[in-house]
């Protein structure tokens, strides 16, 4: 189990980036008439993409990894897959019909990985092999004698891992992205603040976000993975980090040619190729009508001819992002290539030609609406296929056309994300490899089903930006059982674009607004959650609630029963949940449940630390959105239609924001999570999200006893917030309340809530298994027996593993935990007015009261309006 950053800065990044939108872009497509809305489309063309799944037999074999591709020559289909945990290779090769299935396993030693294959007609392969070792005991790279590696060396996790990105050719970098916006969905306390960023700094932010996503998250840690043995001050084991390959570590790649048994016939090295940053990666191979061999490198594209004879065709400037500035080339129908790589505009897709190394024009139907979460793949009847997060679509070039043919929610296929490997027998038929819930991998055959077939469901839906993985599992599973009904996604992220990343919550607004509301709504807070609850959008659960014979025996937290209910009522459900607070050191805190902004200031002269770092990295709009989050309940009141801004503890909360930077340094965000040690931090917001992070923050963060003392007042309370990670309603207008609530419901099993993992869980039994949890290290059931691992850790270029949390201060966690019952409700209109307005006093043109009395005045006509 392995965390980097103090916030989990892949997902802070892009959150900080998200929220700022709303305040810096227009609306998208405008209102939609009912009958034109998705939600009726998703109804009444459920039956248009349903296709069967049957498996291939594979006899007592098993795919041990992730699928590279698919490949079709003649009648016979060829599939290379990859076990990144045990270096493990596997061709599989079967006719069309499914009949004669043959595995052949690669042998691999310690360190090596073969990615990127290509066949030929007569079953002979090429494959990229990388080598890369590293000696435990010494922390020392081991010399590599003729590209193999040492038998003592052990695989370097780096290694694996840029491999492993290698080897999916973009399909987890984009799926990394998708899930990145996922994340954005559900805003953290400690990021939903930054939504007040100037536009020159979203920009900035939103251009970082999607080179990290872009990058793929297996590929955030891959520098740090390599390590050698030390110490902390504190006592917890600490590694250097390593060479690993990212860095221009001990690395070599191969060229290797198979025949068509798996023996290796040639061997070419191409180590060379990276330069001398030492940065190389090779995208994709693929054959040529006329024998030769496309490779497309992070340096560029050449081709290979036997003998050992490289052609360069277009070099790749990596000025900028080699992984990003590079191309993953796809043959489509007659030979035509695709090449795809990330430009200022996200995912651009291009016709390239191997004969004068052109590119066309980006092909403007890829970029608008496709350009993240896809996997391109070939086969007959379309020119070229696409394997969406949610669907299989055909591009015909012809009419620059991507046609929707298979939807994976209506076909019930176990997937929760992207296809990543297929081929196209015929725009009606695909042989696909599918990674099913449980991580395993399935061979199947995907046949229409005539729309005149498929068997008539009441279709009940499910809306929502950025729907939750989770409700997919749970989506397939339902379907699967029910012969009468059929869930069905609709996810409104389809609207977003570079243009406008929030299109997607304001065209789900608008449908609300105009009536066209899902069966089961997914919230998040960039909705206004109460205007819909004031307006009766939502369902009264309580009484479904109270009488449901099997919820009797499940009891949920006091604090968060209380977030779910309004008055005598219950509007929503929370499945999981984490706390939004401060942390600073306890001999800071003095024993004190709170800080006061002069206790700050105090702290801050006596360790001679400014705004400019003690909060970590914060700017004055992050500042104060922090203060509306865990404090709004001070200044708004929106029940009895009261806001009291003007309120002296407002008008300080400006002032306190105003003592920051006017905007994040973003160049020290790899290095400001180790200023907390050396206390050039102070005070770290953060997100408190599962009693782990209680020992992250003492053992590495600070490396100190901590206390949990929530935002600084002057009223010497606890300003800390519930935030649900993911909330949900039923509409009350369905027309099948107890079949959604039956849905719903399911958040509360135990077989849900004991699998948590990364949040608090909401029942009290999960809640205290995670804590008794808490005080063991991570481990993994196998046959019946725990298979322990480590906890692993990265800050400032250094591997920690943690150590469990003693029985004291599991209980600290969890009694902060649960007394915190004030409910985080993120209002995107308010906070914009705010920060809106606020940026008269942080440029001095205005005093802190002027501004306050404006932002009294429009918050006050904005409570009448949508209360």
């Amino acid at each position: 189990m392995k965390m980097k950053g103090i916030l989990k800065k892949s997902v802070t990044v892009a959150l900080i980036t998200v929220m700022t939108v709303a305040a810096v872009t227009g609306c998208g497509k405008g209102k939609k008439k009912n009958d034109d809305s998705i939600l009726n489309e998703a109804v009444n063309g459920s039956k248009d993409y349903v296709y069967k799944v049957e498996d291939i037999d594979i006899g007592d074999k098993k795919i041990n990894g992730y699928p590279t591709g698919i490949d079709v020559i003649g009648d016979k289909v060829y599939i290379a897959t990859g076990n990144y945990d045990e270096n493990n290779t596997q061709i599989i090769t079967f006719n069309t019909d499914g009949s004669n299935v043959e595995f052949i396993d690669i042998p691999t030693n310690k360190g090596e990985y073969y990615s990127s294959f290509a066949f030929l007609p007569d079953g002979s392969f090429y494959a990229c092999l990388s080598i890369s070792s590293y000696d435990e005991e010494e922390g020392q790279p081991q010399t590599l004698e003729g590209g193999e590696a040492s038998s003592e060396a052990s695989v370097d996790e780096a290694a694996e891992e840029s491999s492993k990105d290698a080897s999916k050719d973009d399909a987890a970098a984009k799926d990394a992205s998708k899930e990145d916006e996922k994340t954005d969905s559900k805003k953290a306390p400690a990021d939903a603040a930054s939504e007040a960023s100037s536009k020159d700094k979203d920009n900035a932010a939103k251009d970082s976000s999607k080179d990290d996503a872009a990058k793929d998250t297996s590929k955030e840690d891959a520098s740090d993975e390599a390590s050698s043995a030390g110490s902390s001050e504190d006592g917890s084991e600490v590694h250097e980090e390593g060479m690993g390959f990212y860095e221009g570590g001990e690395e070599q790649m191969f060229l290797v040619k198979f025949d068509n048994k798996g023996n290796v016939l040639d061997k070419v090295d191409i180590t060379s190729k990276g330069g001398d940053d030492g940065y190389f990666n090779v995208r994709s191979l693929l054959v040529l009508d006329d024998g030769k061999l496309l490779i497309s490198s992070t340096k560029g594209i050449e081709t290979y001819s036997d003998g050992g004879e490289f052609k360069s065709l277009v070099s790749v400037d990596n000025g900028n992002d080699p992984y990003m500035d590079s191309y993953a080339l796809y043959k489509g129908a007659n030979g035509q290539i695709y090449a795809q790589n990330y430009g200022d505009t996200g995912v651009n897709i291009r016709k390239f030609d191997p004969e004068n190394g052109e590119f066309s024009d980006p092909i403007e139907g890829f970029t608008k609406d496709y350009g993240y979460a896809s996997n391109l793949f070939g086969g007959n009847g379309y020119d070229i296929y696409l394997a969406t997060e949610n669907a299989f679509c055909g591009y015909d070039a012809s009419k620059n056309e991507i046609v929707k043919l298979m939807d994976y929610i209506d076909s019930d296929i176990e997937t929760d994300y992207t296809i990543p490997a297929a081929y196209a027998i015929s725009d009606k038929e695909f042989i696909s490899v599918i990674p099913g819930f449980e991580d395993d991998y399935k061979l199947v055959r995907l046949t229409k089903i005539p729309a005149d077939q498929v068997k008539d469901k009441k279709v009940i839906t499910i809306g929502g930006v950025y729907i939750d993985y989770k409700f997919r599992e749970k989506a397939v599973k339902f379907n699967q059982a029910s012969d009468e009904y059929k869930i069905k996604l609709v996810d409104y992220s389809k609207f977003n674009s570079d243009e406008n990343w929030n299109a997607g919550y304001q065209q789900f607004d608008m449908d609300i607004v105009s009536g066209n509301v899902p069966d089961i709504i997914a919230l998040s807070a960039d909705l206004p959650i109460e205007k819909y609850r004031n307006k009766g959008v939502f369902m009264d659960l309580k009484p479904l609630f109270d009488k449901d014979e099997d919820l009797k025996g499940i009891e949920i937290l006091p604090n968060i029963l209380k977030a779910m209910t309004t008055g005598d009522k219950m509007y929503t459900v929370i499945p999981e949940f984490m706390v939004g607070t401060m942390i600073t050191r306890a001999r800071f805190a003095e024993g004190k449940n709170s800080l006061t902004f002069q206790d700050c200031e105090d702290i801050m002269k006596q360790n001679n630390v400014t705004y400019q770092t003690a909060y970590g990295l914060t700017d004055k709009k992050t500042a104060l959105g922090m203060g509306i989050i865990f404090a709004g309940d001070k200044y708004m009141d929106t029940p009895n239609k009261k806001c009291s801004f003007e309120s002296d503890g407002f008008i300080k909360l400006l002032e306190f924001a105003n003592n920051f930077p006017n905007e994040i340094d973003y160049e020290k965000y790899d290095e400001y999570e180790g200023y907390y040690k050396t206390n050039q931090a102070l005070f770290a917001f953060a997100d408190f999200s599962h009693f782990g992070d209680y020992k992250r923050y003492k053992q590495v963060i600070f490396g100190d006893d901590i206390a949990l003392v929530g935002l600084p007042n002057d009223e010497g309370v606890n300003e800390a917030a519930i935030y649900p990670t993911g909330m949900y309603a039923i509409s009350a207008q369905t027309k099948y309340p107890e079949i959604a609530w039956d849905f719903v419901k399911s958040f509360f099993t135990d077989e849900y809530q004991n699998n948590i993992e990364y949040f608090f869980p909401v029942t009290k039994s999960a809640f205290e298994e995670a804590k008794k949890k808490s005080l063991d290290r991570p481990y993994k059931m196998v046959d019946g027996k725990k298979e322990y691992e480590d906890d692993i850790y990265y800050i400032d270029g250094k591997e920690v593993t943690l150590s469990p949390l003693t029985q004291e201060e599991a209980d600290i966690v969890a009694d902060y935990v649960l007394s915190i019952d004030k409910f985080y409700d993120y209002n995107t209109d308010v906070h914009n007015i705010i920060t809106e307005e606020a940026e008269a006093y942080f440029s001095g043109q205005k005093s802190a009261e002027e501004v306050a009395k404006i932002i009294q005045s429009r918050i006050n006509i904005y409570i009448n309006e949508n209360s």
